[in-house]
């Protein structure tokens, strides 16, 4: 094990609180978003767009956080309990679901807000060149 600046508890304890952290302030952020859906500035920003980029967040948020804490209790430390465990097998399948699920939701967000912003800016040049 090498020399670290903090120690393996104390690792995981930030990693526990900046996630909450993260994830109350994602989730506050959601929150006012949908109760300001039909507001009209939020409501041509497509309101269901920025939740669903939300969402992701949170999930990658929880997912690497699971991820990290098998991190620092079982690989840094080389804990031969953990070499079957549960926090093992949760801490596959969560970097299974981040990779197969929560990254492409991530970018699906961005896409879909692309291609809304590009026929918005094609119907618009399309009415100017028509009028």
């Amino acid at each position: 094990m090498e020399d670290s600046l903090i120690s393996n508890a104390a690792s995981e304890t930030l990693t526990i609180v900046f996630s909450t952290i993260a994830i109350l302030a994602l989730a506050t952020l959601g929150y006012g978003v949908h109760m300001q859906a039909n507001v009209q500035p939020i409501k041509i920003k497509s309101p269901k767009l920025i939740l669903l980029f939300i969402f992701a967040n949170i999930l990658a948020i929880l997912l690497l956080c699971i991820v990290q804490l098998n991190e620092d209790k079982c690989i840094q430390t080389q804990n031969e309990t953990c070499e079957q465990g549960a926090l093992l097998l949760t801490a596959q399948i969560c970097g299974y679901l981040f990779v197969c699920f929560v990254e492409p939701l991530i970018m699906m967000a961005f896409l879909i807000r692309y291609m809304r912003i590009t026929k918005i800016f094609e119907a618009q040049q399309i009415y100017f060149e028509n009028n």
